[in-house]
């Protein structure tokens, strides 16, 4: 019921999912299928004349071949079967997973082991091997952004929807019809219900076995509201408790046959089954089943995921580029090209790690492991001092200036340590403070003044006589993605071009859309210019957000900006077209940029990888947009406050959305420090770019709705 109700729902998310169960999913499986438990298990399978030849309809029309075109699949493999041929790479199998798969599977198969005796008698010997295909599909879904989103949480329907969505409103009748072939499966196991709480309870044999299909819709009905939006995870637990009684029971069994009974089948009465007085009590396998769980319980794995710490790393692990856990070789690439390596060498102290800018170095680490600290702030002189337990704790880092050929230590520039503090937080990624030391450093004290103007920094403080601290200094990740120590000091930070922050002073806007008083707004970038760029280590690749340039230059673009046929291009494609609804002749879109252009409340942007464009942004400034007008009532809009309309025009840069997302955040809380939350306004059924939004750390606000389309307000803070 919950894969039928799930699919049901993915075709209509403004129904509430407990009602289409209670009123109009829930009593159309049990119409379907109570007619097979009624009439018998012959009707749960493939022959003539079987109710099941009839459910069966939507599955061959939206998953199977066509006889006469064996490769060509109708509905959702014709749609999505192209990106079965190429699944993603798998990750190697651990251990766990290896013995977590295969005790899913035992609690599933040992259970049906019982049973399988009521349906094999009708199976047929010859099975397709495309029953597989459901395997293949979650197998490529990572791959696909439109099925990954709707396969989140292992909705299996959401799944289904996903594949038929290009076939528009047909593909959401045809997974209509998909969600009632559940059917079947339904039927199977409410037969056998019946049938073994007969032979469990053998004076139930007098009761009809239709009361007993009632009792066990009555027992479904509250589980599916439960477990509908929760369908793979409700599933997988409850097969990892049933795993573990399964493992007993079959541990019980082989030592009943292979011990006791010498292997020997002729050892069993088989006339004696149903005669309970000739049969043993069953004391000894109950104790021993009940036993097993000494051992069980402390197998089980403890997860604890509700401290705040915790959750704080997670957040700081996702906003940062993921790296290999090695330390030699290419840390990072810095916006202006410059790249910083590092690399370990051992010695009598143990390792001693160099950073290198290009192929200058630019400082030595060593990291104390018995030396940690936490950065405690309210606890300092209270008796809670150095007792909390909940701050995580950072090793003490000494930095040291790399030697000169004649062996005195040479100064560290200002700009290189701010490249060798990149690269700590990019190695280090899961630590929000690191603690280091200057030792063996000509200019320590001005490198020290640096970190604490800038706000880079703070110097480790304490009521209490810590040793090894003294002189230290904590490094603030926070602060670092703020753009604490660029601007003013050198020119590596992430914007290329920085530019002071703008005055204050008032101006106003009166538009067909809006009427709004707010802050006079600095002039535009110039056109072409490059905003923004940030290596991510993610994907190997540098960012960059350049303003958009329509006339481009024109011995380089022949006539046509490199801008302009991108923009043009993508807007005529049907998946951009269906999102934005722009299509339209190069001289229309033209026209709608240049407009935009000479609007003082938008900046349109172009983005690329590595050079190569791939999207469109629109950056609007909200107070003075549409959007401003949809705010919920205890929200208002900040005076600095952007907003985002986005598009990826490239097929093959949809996936990784969450990193231009982070990143386009990132950059608008550098270009004006007061700017302290950005919002967009996906269309609601845009179910993958809400989820990448929600991945990239922006969160609902609210649900609009307007005369062309209903939207998710999604926000990013600035402390976020």
């Amino acid at each position: 019921h919950n894969v039928g109700t799930q699919t049901r729902h993915a075709t209509n998310d403004n129904l509430e999912i407990f009602v289409r169960l209670l009123r109009r999913d829930h009593p159309v499986h049990i119409k379907l299928d109570w007619h097979d438990r009624i009439f018998g298990a012959q009707q749960c399978h493939w022959r003539p004349g079987s109710v099941k030849r009839c459910e069966r309809i939507p599955q061959l029309v939206i998953v199977r071949p066509l006889p006469a075109f064996p490769n060509q699949r109708l509905a959702a493999l014709g749609t999505g079967g192209k990106h079965l041929s190429s699944p993603p790479p798998a990750e190697p199998a651990t251990a766990r997973a290896v013995l977590s798969f295969a005790s899913s599977l035992a609690g599933f198969v040992v259970t049906y082991s019982p049973l399988s005796s009521d349906f094999t008698t009708y199976f047929h010997p010859k099975v397709s091997s495309l029953q597989c295909l459901g395997a293949a599909v979650a197998v490529a879904a990572p791959s696909v952004p439109d099925w990954d989103a709707g396969y989140a949480g292992g909705n299996v329907g959401g799944l289904l929807e996903a594949m038929l969505h290009p076939t528009k409103g047909f593909g959401k009748f045809l997974t209509v019809l998909l969600s009632l072939s559940v059917a079947g499966n339904l039927a199977a196991t409410f037969y056998s219900f019946s049938l073994n709480i007969q032979v469990f309870v053998p004076l139930f044999v007098i009761v009809p076995r239709y009361v007993f299909s009632i009792l066990a819709t009555a027992i479904i009905i509250p589980l599916a509201i439960v477990g509908a939006t929760s369908f793979y995870s409700a599933l997988t637990d409850f097969l990892g408790l049933i795993g573990y009684w399964a493992s007993a029971y079959a541990a019980i069994i082989l030592v009943e046959h292979l011990h006791f009974r010498k292997n020997d089948p002729n050892a069993y009465n088989v006339k004696d089954w149903n005669v309970s007085r000739r049969l043993p009590t069953g004391i000894a396998a109950i104790a021993a089943g009940v036993t097993s769980f000494g051992l069980v319980v402390p197998g089980m794995d403890q997860v604890c995921t509700g401290m705040a710490a915790s959750r704080r790393l997670r957040s700081i692990h996702n906003h940062t580029a993921p790296l290999p856990e090695k330390i030699d070789g290419l840390v990072l690439v810095l916006p202006k090209g410059d790249r910083v390596f590092a690399s370990v060498t051992a010695n009598a102290n143990g390792t001693l790690t160099q950073l290198r800018f290009n192929k200058t170095p630019i400082v030595d680490y060593h990291i104390h492991e018995n030396v940690s600290f936490a950065l405690e702030l309210s606890a300092i002189g209270t008796r809670y001092e150095g007792a909390t337990k909940h701050i995580p704790k950072s090793n003490l880092f000494e930095l040291s200036s790399p030697d000169e050929p004649t062996g005195i230590p040479r100064d560290v520039a200002i700009a290189k340590l701010w490249a060798a503090i990149y690269a700590l937080f990019t190695l280090y990624r899961t630590q929000e403070h690191i603690l280091i030391r200057f030792a063996s450093v000509p200019n320590a004290e001005e490198l020290m003044r640096y970190l604490s103007i800038s706000g880079l920094g703070r110097l480790a403080q304490g009521s209490k006589r810590v040793e090894g601290i003294a002189n230290s200094i904590f490094l603030s990740r926070a602060a670092f993605w703020q753009g604490a120590g660029t601007t003013g000091y050198h020119g590596h930070g992430w914007l290329l071009t920085p530019a002071p922050v703008f005055p204050n002073t008032p101006s106003f806007t009166r538009s067909d859309m809006v009427i709004a008083a707010h802050p006079l707004r600095p002039p535009k970038p110039r056109a072409g210019e490059v905003l923004y760029r940030r290596y991510c280590s993610a994907v190997g690749k540098s960012l960059e957000f350049i303003a958009f340039d329509v006339n481009g230059n024109s011995e380089r673009d022949g006539g046509l900006s490199q801008h302009m046929a991108a923009f043009h291009k993508w807007h005529n494609d049907e998946r951009v077209n269906s999102a934005w609804g722009e299509r339209g002749s190069l001289e229309t879109h033209r026209d709608y940029v240049e407009g935009l252009l000479a609007d003082p409340g938008v900046v349109p942007i172009m983005m690329s990888w590595d050079g190569e464009l791939m999207g469109y942004v629109e950056i609007v400034w909200a107070k003075e947009n549409h959007v401003s007008q949809y705010y919920p009532a205890d929200c208002p809009v900040g005076d600095w406050e952007r907003g985002l309309h986005v598009l990826v025009g490239e097929d093959k840069f949809l996936g990784g959305s969450e990193l231009w997302l982070r990143s386009l955040a990132h950059y608008l809380f550098l270009a004006d420090p007061r700017t302290h939350r950005v919002v967009g306004e996906p269309k609601a059924a845009n179910v993958s770019m809400v989820k990448a939004a929600q991945t990239a750390g922006y969160r609902i606000q609210a649900v609009r709705a307007c005369v062309s389309l209903d939207a998710e307000l999604v926000t990013d803070m600035h402390d976020h």
